[in-house]
């Protein structure tokens, strides 16, 4: 699709990347922030641990607001044009914040990329802890594992996902894959231009697992080890 667009498009697409991006993970963030503030004073009842699960947090912060919110503008615009706008305000975000990251690191590799990644998913909200486990909420919220590490070459394997079970309960898999899933290679290229994502399957779309491989294209890939 042409990025060019009339003057009216262009406006909603700068709507959608100033608005969209902090709509959806403002959303969480705040929630889970009011969810680990769970010793409180009784004056301040804004702080009170709410007792709620994981799966509880993502279906308000989602299947309540945002899933509804973004349907509802869908059914508004062209469908495919939509998607392309709202997929681009997420690729201006992701960008900005690995942007904002990776000049910590002098040193440009997959281990590296895997600290810069987990920092760069903290500040979009994604990989806050909770105290009481010490856990961030994608290590609870998803089963990852990896499945071979060398000097250029890392795959992982995550075979669950509560972020793909809540699109996909309420039939929102391509919103959710834009939101969750096209931002890993975004950040894969802004850490290193050499860094590519190759991925065919995810549970976003309905595959029983993800199987994203991150490569290092200019360099010498090693034999592949054996799969788990």
């Amino acid at each position: 699709m042409s990025s060019k667009s009339p003057s009216g498009r262009c406006n909603r697409r700068q709507f959608l990347a100033t608005v969209m991006p902090a709509a959806a993970f403002t959303c969480l963030g705040s929630s889970v922030i009011a969810q680990q503030q769970h010793e409180i004073g009784p004056t301040d009842p804004f702080e009170i641990d709410a007792g709620i699960t994981y799966r509880e947090l993502a279906q308000f912060s989602f299947q309540v607001y945002y899933i509804p919110v973004m349907k509802h503008l869908c059914n508004h615009y062209d469908k495919q044009e939509f998607m392309y706008m709202l997929q681009q305000a997420f690729n201006q975000l992701y960008t900005n914040t690995m942007m904002s990251v990776r000049e910590s690191y002098q040193t440009r590799n997959l281990d590296t990329f895997l600290d810069a990644y987990k920092v760069a998913n903290m500040m979009l909200g994604q990989y806050m802890k909770d105290p009481r486990t010490l856990k961030s909420i994608m290590q609870t919220a998803s089963h990852l594992e990896i499945v071979e590490q060398t000097e250029s070459v890392l795959e992982l394997r995550c075979t669950k996902c509560l972020f793909a079970e809540i699109y996909r309960e309420a039939n929102a898999a391509n919103l959710g894959f834009v939101t969750h899933c096209y931002g890993d290679q975004v950040l894969a290229n802004t850490f290193d231009p050499r860094l590519n994502l190759h991925r065919t399957k995810t549970l976003m779309q309905g595959d029983e697992c993800c199987n994203p491989r991150y490569i290092f294209e200019d360099a010498i890939i090693e034999p592949e080890q054996k799969r788990l």
